[in-house]
C-alpha cells in the first residue's frame, strides 16, 4: 500500500477500529471528512415503476417480468449516490431472460434423466432423491454467487466496474469453491441446531467479498467469526428456550389428550396423565398462545437486531486499499421499520381474508362459479401486488436511506484513481438463480 508524504493514514489492517485519516495543512493534521452515501429514491417513481411493470407483465402474460426486475434493480442503483456521483446499473432484461431459458433447458433435461433412471431402476429410487436434495442444496448457494456475480459486473461508480472473481480467477472453481463451502456450512448449521449459523454467514460474505473487486482495487474482508459468535449468542439461546418451551407443552399437550388412545396409555403413567389434564384445564388456552407469541416475538427482535449488527460489522471490516468504511447503524430505528413493514403487511392480508370471506358467496351467486375464479385470482395478484408495494415503500426505501445515512467512506477520493479491470460479469445474467426463483 503506497502512501505519499502528504497524508497520514491508519488502515484497518488488524481488526480493530480504523483510525481516520487525515492530511497536512499548514504543518497541522486536518482529519479528512468521511463521504456520506446518499440515496435519493422516492415512493412516488418507485409506485410508478410497479404500476407499469404490473400492467406490462399481466398483457405479455409474464414475459416482461425480466425487464421489470432489472427496472427495479436500476432504480435503486441509480439512485444511490457516492461523493455527488451517482451508481449506474447497465443490466438488461434480455440478459436474465437468455439466462433462464439456458438454465431451464439444463435442469429439464437433468430431471428427466432423473425420473428414466429411476423408472427403470426402482430399487434406486431412495438414493436418486437423496442425490437430488443434495445437488439442490448445492445449486442454490451457485446459483447465489452466479447473481452477485451478475450484478457486480452491471453496477458501475464513474464508469468503473465492480466485478466477480478476482481478475485472472476462474468463474467455475470461484462458483463451486463458494457452493461447497456453503452447502457443508449449512449442514453443520442444521446439525448443531443453528449454534454455528455465524460461521456461515462469515464464510458467505467473506469468499465473496475478498475475491471480488473495483476496477483494480481488491475488495478485503478482515472480520473474525468469534465477533459474530459473540452477537449471536443471545439470539440463539432465546430461541433455543422458546423451541424448548413449545416442545414441552406439545407433549403435555400430546400426553394429556391421547384422542381415544387412553388404553395405549401405561397404568404407572395413568394418574400423571390425569394430572397433566387437571393441570393444562387451570391454564386459559389463550395464555398459552400468548405467551409463545410474546417470546416469539422477543426472539425475533434478537435475531433482528443480529442481523443489523452483523451488517454493521461487515460493512466496518471492508475495504478497498486506502479506502474504508465506517458504520454505525442506528438498532431502533431499523427495528421500528421492519416491524412498522411487518404490521402493515399482516393487516393489509387480514383485510384481504375478512373481505374474501365477506364477499367470495356474494360474487359466486352473482357471476357464476366461472366467472368467481377469475375474481378470485384478481384479488390474489391484487394481494401480491399490495405485499410488494408495502415491501418497497414501507421497508426497501426506508431502510435503504436509514442505511445510506450511516455508512461513511474514508479516503473515497482513492476510488476515483481506480482503473477499469479486464475481468467481465457474466452476459446472460443470473439464469440458476432466476430458474430456482433464489
Amino acid at each position: 500500500m503506497s502512501i505519499s508524504s502528504e497524508t497520514i493514514y491508519s488502515a484497518p489492517l488488524s481488526g480493530g477500529e480504523a483510525t481516520s485519516p487525515a492530511v497536512m495543512d499548514n504543518g497541522l493534521l486536518v482529519p479528512k471528512t468521511p463521504v456520506n452515501l446518499v440515496f435519493s429514491g422516492s415512493r412516488g417513481r418507485i409506485v410508478y415503476r410497479l404500476l407499469v411493470n404490473l400492467v406490462l407483465t399481466i398483457l405479455t402474460l409474464g414475459l416482461y417480468g425480466f425487464w421489470a426486475k432489472t427496472n427495479i434493480r436500476a432504480f435503486y442503483v441509480n439512485n444511490t449516490a457516492l461523493a455527488d456521483t451517482a451508481f449506474a446499473f447497465q443490466g438488461r432484461g434480455s440478459q436474465l431472460l437468455g439466462g433462464s431459458i439456458i438454465v431451464g433447458v439444463l435442469l429439464s433435461v437433468i430431471l428427466s434423466v432423473i425420473y428414466l433412471w429411476e423408472t427403470l431402476k426402482p430399487e434406486d429410487a431412495v438414493l436418486l432423491q437423496i442425490l437430488t436434495v443434495v445437488g439442490f442444496l448445492f445449486l442454490i448457494p451457485l446459483s447465489r454467487a452466479m447473481r452477485w456475480r451478475y450484478l457486480l459486473g452491471r453496477t458501475e461508480w464513474r464508469a468503473i466496474r465492480f466485478h466477480f472473481p478476482r481478475q485472472g480467477d476462474s468463474m467455475i472453481f470461484s462458483g463451486i469453491g463458494y457452493a461447497l463451502g456453503v452447502t457443508a456450512l449449512r449442514l453443520l448449521s442444521i446439525l448443531t441446531m443453528g449454534l454455528t449459523l455465524p460461521y456461515l454467514h462469515h464464510f458467505r460474505y467473506s469468499y465473496l467479498i475478498n475475491r471480488s473487486g473495483f476496477g483494480n482495487l481488491p475488495a478485503r474482508f478482515i472480520g473474525k467469526r468469534s465477533q459474530l459468535m459473540r452477537l449471536w449468542m443471545l439470539p440463539w439461546l432465546s430461541g433455543m428456550m422458546c423451541l424448548a418451551a413449545a416442545a414441552i407443552v406439545g407433549a403435555l399437550i400430546l400426553f394429556a389428550f391421547p384422542k381415544g388412545r387412553l388404553d395405549f396409555v401405561p397404568a404407572f403413567l395413568a394418574d400423571y396423565q390425569q394430572a397433566t389434564v387437571a393441570l393444562l384445564a387451570t391454564i386459559p388456552p389463550l395464555a398459552i398462545v400468548g405467551l409463545f407469541a410474546v417470546s416469539a416475538l422477543i426472539t425475533y427482535a434478537l435475531y433482528t437486531s443480529y442481523k443489523i449488527r452483523m451488517l454493521e460489522h461487515f460493512v466496518n471490516k471492508s475495504f478497498f486499499e486506502e479506502s474504508f468504511f465506517t458504520c454505525k447503524i442506528p438498532v431502533g430505528d431499523l427495528l421500528g421499520i421492519i416491524f412498522t413493514y411487518h404490521i402493515l403487511l399482516w393487516g393489509s392480508f387480514a383485510l384481504f381474508v375478512v373481505f374474501f370471506f365477506t364477499t367470495g358467496d356474494a360474487a359466486t351467486a352473482i357471476a357464476g362459479e366461472f366467472s368467481a375464479l377469475f375474481w378470485l385470482g384478481g384479488a390474489v395478484s391484487l394481494v401480491i401486488f399490495l405485499r410488494y408495494l408495502v415491501y418497497h415503500t414501507h421497508f426497501l426505501i426506508p431502510a435503504l436511506e436509514c442505511l445510506t445515512a450511516a455508512i461513511k467512506v474514508r479516503n473515497a477520493d482513492k476510488l476515483e484513481e481506480a482503473m477499469q479491470s479486464r475481468q467481465k460479469g457474466g452476459a446472460l445474467g443470473e439464469g440458476l438463480a432466476e430458474a430456482l426463483g433464489v
